[in-house]
């Protein structure tokens, strides 16, 4: 799966998971590669939070000046 931040800068999430020998550890699987995608996904989604307020605030600071 990819993200881009808009910038053109793109993340790809590689998912490698090993040979699943029954529906139970299939499931296991893809709940441990969902949590891990969320908290990527999470930490890039704050990232570009953490962004968007720098460049607003330096709008700000630009304007008042």
């Amino acid at each position: 799966a990819e993200y881009t931040d808009g910038t053109g800068k793109v993340e790809t999430f590689v998912v490698v998971s090993p040979a699943v020998s029954n529906s139970s550890s299939l499931v296991s699987a893809l709940e441990t590669i969902q949590t891990d995608f969320n908290a990527r996904l999470t930490s890039l989604i704050d990232a570009e939070r953490t962004a968007v307020g720098d460049e607003t605030t330096q709008c700000k600071r630009q304007k008042s000046e």
